[in-house]
């Protein structure tokens, strides 16, 4: 089981901070204790976290990582917190319909994936 957060605390200087921590199991016919759940996006405003299925969120992670990388607009972060929602969101959907030999098609849950990071058009984490 996966133990993840995501929160926004207030430092003394007044200035919120976003923070993101999860466990480092991962299991998949082995367990491996010490493999991070969370990735830093390239564009270093935004992290990914998973939960769930490692051998489907992995690759899920890892695509959305070079999806980002490789659309500028997501890369140099004139696109919005928001609005790179809705890409990952697109890239997963893709990418999911994508998987072949599996026993079983996903099941909802089977992945769960936190994206944090801070939209400046909201103003907010």
């Amino acid at each position: 089981m996966t133990v993840a957060a995501a929160w926004v605390g207030r430092l003394n200087s007044g200035r919120d901070q976003l923070w993101v921590a999860s466990d480092s199991r991962v299991t998949g016919g082995h367990t491996l204790d010490a493999c991070p759940k969370i990735l830093t996006l390239p564009r270093s405003d935004s992290v990914l976290c998973f939960a769930g299925n490692t051998a489907a969120a992995y690759p899920l992670m890892l695509q959305i990582a070079n999806a980002i990388a490789a659309h500028q607009p997501a890369r140099d972060r004139a696109m919005d917190l928001l609005r790179l929602k809705n890409h990952v969101v697109r890239v997963c959907t893709d990418l999911i319909s994508r998987f072949r030999g599996r026993p079983t098609p996903f099941l909802t849950g089977e992945v769960q994936l936190l994206l944090a990071g801070y939209s400046w058009e909201a103003q907010d984490s």
